[in-house]
């Protein structure tokens, strides 16, 4: 699988760059800390990719915007 770095934004203006993480690796977290809210979108937790998986890490659980993915 890809290795990512995503760039993101806090609702409250802080930007961050979190390096090389293992796409594999953000799906399995998501499908473990978000698996009611991925549910609550129409999604099978067990079948997401990575926008989904950043969706629900990032965007709603956390309250940060994705500017940048990057391979």
């Amino acid at each position: 699988m890809k290795t990512l770095s995503i760039t993101a934004i806090k609702h409250s203006g802080i930007v961050e760059n979190w390096l090389d993480f293992e796409e594999s690796d953000l799906i399995k977290l998501a499908q473990d800390l978000e698996s009611q809210w991925l549910l609550n979108q129409g999604y099978d937790p067990e079948a997401i990719g990575i926008d989904e998986a950043l969706d629900a890490l990032l965007h709603d659980y956390a309250r940060w915007e994705i500017l940048e993915v990057t391979e």
